[in-house]
């Protein structure tokens, strides 16, 4: 441990980022406990740890950790509630999640006591609002044509989505915004189908089959500007800042910039594996303006053979998925016009999986932790919603590392405790894709019948602090809490769901597809800071918060009161509830 907080001691404050990304990341779970324990031991950490690391342990550690953490050290809320701690935060990450959108940043203790109560609101699934609409009875959100990825997009507090008539017409785009409630919908000029669709804080791009990209600015009120590609193969889209890239094609490049107006084609080589007798596939892309790269992910699948370690551990034939990456330096000065693009840094990743088919990545998620992300995988040749394999495996992406990981997770049984402290098992057993991680939460759709009708929720787990180390690339869940939200048959929900889920910190946003009822598109929030035009309170805080209760049939008319919300250990005080704590936390 030593070896962990020697250098900052001998840096100055400019340093200390470079130095903390480098050795944060690969931090155990046993080392965040060991300097936990520091932490607690010592009567005035701030002076003697660096503040960026107090930080990034309180945000790994699990909730009610760190509300004990806070209750034995005598400093702990001098630190939480310091300008320093919130500039560093602004520092490293840039801006507080919508910060900008609904209040300035200001360095009081008031914008100090609400960031700290949304990670907490976020690792207990307690929403302070949500935002509920219902889709035209003539309209539909994404038919089922339209569940495949690429068709909803999330960022800050703008969505979009592809929605189209029940009677298969032409496909729009709306773009709208949580904030000030408005709706801008965007059509292609001869109302084709739209293939995919990404959203900047400026930027709507979508590509059409004809072989057509639009853009349109959502600064202004003007049509999209159309840009003919070079290919209609179109597989995926993907945006930062001002500039939009397309990979058109098994080996194209497109990549469009607004502030030029021009766009650029590009060539590569698609990655090869010496096992395969085709060069993968490649699927999908990320692109950093920051860094003037684009990474390309792929995918190739084999069958392993009786010479393998792994084939005797596999139930059935195992197969072999190959996930490919590969990072490309775009700027010109780097390579020729006409030649193709050359790897600056390439990585595989290999997962053994018996009796599945080959799987392809179809979402690039942000996971909130820095620059990594979650590879999320689908059937290749397949448009049904997004999933992993098993629920229980995932792969993960370090953007600043170029390297793919595996990632596993284990579910425990779930459980609750009641007013009295027995343990209660839940019937809601059935936790269904997709799951979203944000930062150590993981939120999942569920569904819960009771005799012909079902219900659908949210639930949220946290990872599980066990005393353990696990490895590195495994991690258990524990239960945290459900919110009820949609009522069906067992036909709607047999042959629908959960269609999309997104997660940017405040927001939570879930699409549901029904097969016979309404669609409904949920917003959940997590700042209280951010009022969406059209929401309502979840009425989960404050002083004149209901307790905790067993989730009770939810009323599914338009003026539904309040949520009802289940959770494993019965009703807990958050701080800075109502100005005050309660009970053991009298003395904060």
């Amino acid at each position: 441990m030593g070896d962990l907080l020697g250098p900052f001691h001998v840096l100055d404050p400019e340093q200390r980022e470079d130095t903390l990304s480098h050795q944060v990341a690969p931090l155990t779970g046993t080392e965040r406990g060991t300097l936990s324990q520091i932490i607690s031991a010592r009567s005035d950490p701030l002076n003697r740890l660096p503040i960026e690391l107090v930080q990034e342990i309180f945000h790994h550690l699990p909730v009610l950790n760190a509300w004990h953490l806070q209750h034995v050290c005598r400093h702990w809320r001098d630190i939480l509630s310091s300008p320093r701690f919130l500039a560093t935060t602004l520092a490293r990450h840039g801006r507080l999640p919508v910060a900008t959108a609904t209040s300035p940043r200001n360095l009081d203790g008031d914008t100090i006591r609400q960031a700290i109560r949304q990670m907490q609101a976020e690792r207990l699934g307690r929403p302070f609002s949500y935002y509920e609409t219902r889709v035209d009875s003539k309209e539909r959100l994404g038919k089922r044509s339209s569940c495949a990825p690429g068709m909803f997009a999330l960022c800050g507090h703008s969505i979009a989505y592809v929605r189209t008539t029940i009677a298969g017409g032409s496909c729009e785009v709306v773009a709208h915004d949580l904030v000030t409630g408005q709706d801008r919908v965007f059509y292609g000029d001869a109302g084709e189908d739209i293939t995919c669709i990404t959203l900047t804080g400026n930027l709507l791009g979508f590509t059409s089959k004809c072989g057509v990209l639009y853009v349109a600015d959502l600064r202004v009120q003007e049509p999209p500007l159309r840009v003919r590609m070079p290919s209609a193969q179109a597989t995926a889209l993907t945006s930062d800042e001002d500039t939009i890239a397309v990979l058109a094609g098994p080996s194209t490049i497109a990549v469009y910039s607004s502030n030029t107006n021009m766009l650029e084609t590009y060539s590569f080589t698609r990655q090869v594996e010496p096992l395969l007798r085709n060069p993968l596939q490649p699927t999908n892309i990320l692109l950093s303006v920051r860094h003037g790269t684009i990474d390309v992910f792929s995918n190739g699948i084999a069958v392993g053979g009786p010479g393998d370690e792994r084939y005797a551990k596999s139930s059935g034939s195992p197969m072999i998925h190959y996930i490919g990456h590969m990072r490309f330096d775009l700027c010109r000065c780097h390579h020729s016009e006409h030649e193709p693009l050359k790897y600056k840094a390439s990585s595989m990743l290999e997962l053994y999986v018996a009796n599945e088919r080959e799987r392809a990545v179809s979402n690039i998620e942000a996971l909130g932790i820095g620059e990594q992300y979650h590879l999320r995988t689908r059937f290749a040749g397949d448009s049904s919603a997004s999933t992993d394999w098993r629920h229980d495996r995932s792969v993960l992406f370090d953007a600043k590392t170029a390297v793919l990981r595996p990632h596993h997770h284990s579910l425990e049984k779930i459980t609750r405790n009641d007013r009295d402290g027995n343990e209660i098992e839940p019937c809601h057993e059935l936790i269904t894709h997709p799951w979203i991680r944000w930062k150590d939460c993981y939120y999942g759709v569920g569904c819960e019948w009771v005799r012909a009708s079902g219900r659908s929720f949210v639930s949220t787990f946290l990872q599980r602090p066990d005393g353990l180390a696990p490895p590195e690339d495994e991690a258990g869940l524990a239960y945290q809490s459900c919110i009820p939200v949609a009522t069906c048959s067992r036909g709607e929900y047999g042959s629908a769901g959960v269609s999309a889920m997104f997660m940017n910190g405040p927001f939570l946003v879930v699409f549901f597809t029904m097969r016979f009822g309404v669609d409904r598109l949920i917003v959940y929030c997590f700042d209280e800071r951010v009022q969406m035009a059209g929401g309502r309170t979840t009425g989960l805080w404050g002083p004149k918060a209901k307790p905790e209760t067993a989730a009770s049939s939810p009323d599914t008319s338009e003026q539904r009161p309040v949520f009802h919300y289940t959770t494993a250990r019965g009703h807990v005080v958050l701080p800075f509830e109502d100005r005050r704590r309660a009970g053991d936390y009298e003395r904060w």
